[in-house]
């Protein structure tokens, strides 16, 4: 196994400890974790150096006079001269000059930066591991960095950049569907499209937004990227949302003085699902105190529309499609001659066929004929394209085949964000890898952080738990309950990760023992989460309260479209509260225009059973410009619904099958559409039985069959 030997003196024991945790255990070498107590430390040493392959030398004040340091730069030379191991050399003293008399003179021409932020030189190592792994798996060299076609989406983004240099690029955005390979172009612009700063194994910082997050997440996962602020320090300056703007362009300076940047998976948080930018990522992008440089890359699920294109000239965006034929057949023969496979051209030809323009599929087709042979590979070509289908239905048919796999899937969407030690602990299961590894095949969640150890679950997967109350079994839910309880109750909030922040944030918000007082000193992410999370539980009046307590009685100056989420979830509440709150619910609608005034409206006089009136809304909701589209499916639901109670069965009968045929797996449409099926002319008994055995097998676990 490739392991890296880190040199140093104890005086810098806690940043080499941190060094050798964002590496993993188990690809270093450091004296205290693996040698043997009882043995000399010479034979300790001379044995760990045999199987070294990068040696690295951390170079302090305190590592030049050691002895034990020297020894180890003597014994490892000829390993070097003899190209039997990598050296590399790193100053993390900055009282230490390259010119120190005490460096050898071999050594000084490795010396370059200053290393300050442990996780930032554990990525320069690591990516001198990943180069001895390439070059002993050359395979996966093919699958991480050949890149095969979209020849003219980057002559488009180059060319957007270098065709408006007036403009001072700051971000690129790539949108496109799922697995098209967004994140790994935006890779390929980094590393070959924009100079020669960055080598070809380098990987940019990731951050992971969702669309209930807002500056304050991202802030929070960056610094734990860059470590510019101690948690205290940062928790004592995020008290102010007027701060956060700076804050932020302060860390994306500190990124490119580390020679980094950083890559966005951005669920609807940055691009909102009308195509528009939000307003905290534009302040940010267009503060004059943000160096002059493309720092932020964003690999987005929507598309930007044409008016934020021409309006925000500091952001270049691209949006790709699926690979052509062509493209996937070079692709497949690359990657067939890395695994050391033959496969005649008419073979490919029909191998491919049968795949829809994912990268992803063809590495696994790949994969499966190496490791199963031809006949199998061909069995498993569905499955294969199906890993790509964008029906949750299927996936979680595919996912979760046990209840065991069920519970690790619901587990997940309890989170908005955890840690992988965290929910292993919390699993407490020998199966938990294998299941989550299976999980990750489906990109059923993404790592991310500083060593990939958070885990963020797809937020369209955990709507869909929350939407169908998939549950937790006793023995999880005590689990979790303690899990909080200990967040809760924990004397040292500073020693927090800002995850285990947001699961005590909306802890908290919930928990009676809490003062509403303190709100300002949460995450403005948090107390939204919290408002959402108890308006799912039902407590409509706890929404209320904290939703008019962050609109009307605290300091808190939250940007404009995290007081619009609030506030709509503030309508939501007061529609199930009931009459008592019309005048209430019309003084916060009239902040809204168009479908989203129309549907609160509309679910208002359903909810009151005012079916007329609510009919006459939904239609408005429909028909106004705003709503047209993928996004009104909630407003012909509840058409369908008032249409139903008022007995218009027959003229809800076609919005109804349109909305089963969109949705076919959702018990809603499913029951709507039986119910007005059933009453007209002649149904046909098979799809009655169809529509009922849908039912039956669905998740949900308020079903009535």
């Amino acid at each position: 196994m490739i392991k890296a030997f880190l040199s140093h003196s104890w005086a810098q024991k806690q940043f080499v400890d941190d060094v050798a945790n964002y590496l993993g255990h188990d690809m270093v070498v450091v004296d205290r974790f693996v040698f043997e107590s009882g043995r000399k430390i010479e034979d300790e040493i001379s044995a760990s150096l045999d199987f070294t392959s990068v040696f690295v030398l951390l170079v302090s004040n305190e590592a030049l006079d050691s002895n034990w340091c020297k020894y180890e730069l003597n014994n490892i030379r000829d390993y070097i001269d003899e190209g039997k191991c990598i050296f590399c050399a790193f100053l993390i003293d900055k009282n230490v000059s390259v010119s120190d008399p005490r460096i050898k003179k071999w050594v000084r021409s490795y010396l370059t930066n200053y290393y300050d932020n442990a996780h930032t030189l554990a990525r320069v190592i690591k990516r001198q591991i990943k180069e001895l792994v390439w070059s002993d798996y050359p395979h996966l060299l093919i699958k991480e960095k050949v890149y095969v076609g979209r020849d003219d989406d980057f002559k488009n983004v180059v060319g957007k950049i270098y065709g408006n240099m007036d403009s001072n690029i700051r971000g690129v955005v790539v949108s496109g569907l799922p697995h098209i390979g967004r994140k790994r172009f935006l890779q390929e612009v980094i590393n070959t499209k924009l100079g020669n700063e960055f080598h070809p194994s380098y990987d940019p910082f990731d951050v992971s937004m969702s669309d209930n997050d807002s500056l304050d997440i991202f802030i929070k996962q960056l610094n734990e990227l860059v470590a510019l602020y101690s948690n205290e320090e940062l928790n004592d300056l995020m008290r102010d949302v007027k701060n956060y703007k700076g804050i932020a362009v302060n860390l994306l300076n500190r990124t490119i003085d580390l020679h980094e940047r950083v890559r966005i998976s951005d669920d609807s948080c940055i691009v909102n699902s009308n195509g528009y930018y939000e307003d905290w990522f534009l302040d940010v992008i267009q503060d004059p105190g943000l160096t002059n440089v493309i720092s932020i890359f964003v690999s987005s699920t929507c598309a930007v529309n044409p008016v934020a294109q021409r309006e925000n000239k500091k952001i270049v965006h691209v949006q790709l499609d699926t690979l052509t034929n062509q493209d996937m057949k070079v692709l497949f023969n690359k990657y067939s001659k890395a695994r050391e496979i033959s496969c005649s051209e008419s073979k490919t030809s029909e191998l491919l066929k049968n795949l829809s323009g994912y990268p992803g599929q063809v590495f696994m087709l790949v994969d499966d004929i190496h490791d199963y042979g031809m006949a199998e590979a061909e069995q498993q070509l569905p499955v294969i394209r199906s890993f790509y289908d964008p029906d949750i239905n299927k996936l979680i048919d595919k996912v979760c085949c046990d209840d065991k796999s069920m519970q690790l899937f619901v587990l997940l969407s309890k989170f908005p964000s955890i840690k992988y030690d965290h929910l292993k602990e919390l699993f407490n299961d020998p199966d938990f890898d294998s299941l989550l590894s299976k999980m990750q095949r489906y990109s059923v969640y993404e790592s991310f952080g500083s060593n990939r150890q958070h885990i963020r679950m797809s937020h369209a997967l955990s709507d869909y738990v929350s939407r169908y109350d998939l549950k937790l079994d006793k023995r999880l839910q005590d689990a979790v309950k303690e899990y909080v309880e200990n967040i809760i109750t924990t004397a040292d909030i500073s020693g927090l990760d800002w995850t285990d922040e947001i699961v005590r944030g909306k802890a908290l918000l919930s928990d009676k023992r809490f003062k509403v007082e303190a709100i300002d000193t949460l995450l403005p992410s948090v107390v939204l989460q919290s408002i959402i999370g108890q308006y799912r539980d039902g407590e409509y009046e706890g929404v209320v309260d904290l939703a008019k307590k962050i609109l009307y009685d605290s300091n808190r100056n939250d940007y404009e479209s995290m007081q619009r989420s609030v506030r709509y979830w503030l309508c939501l509440s007061y529609c199930k509260l009931g009459e008592n709150y019309r005048t209430a619910l019309e003084e916060e609608v009239s902040n809204f225009t168009g479908y989203t005034k129309y549907f609160l409206l509309g679910y208002f006089e359903r909810k009151q059973e005012h079916y007329p009136q609510a009919q006459r809304f939904f239609e408005l909701a429909m028909d106004s410009s705003s709503g047209k589209g993928k996004h009104t499916s909630k407003a012909a639901h509840e058409l369908v619904i008032t249409k139903m109670k008022q007995g218009l069965y027959g003229d809800a009968l076609e919005q109804s099958e349109i909305n089963y045929n969109a949705d076919p797996r959702n018990i809603y449409h499913i029951d709507a559409y039986f119910r007005c099926y059933i009453r007209s002319v002649n149904p046909d008994k098979s799809v009655l039985r169809r529509l009922i055995s849908e039912m039956s097998s669905s998740y949900n676990s308020g079903k009535d069959v």
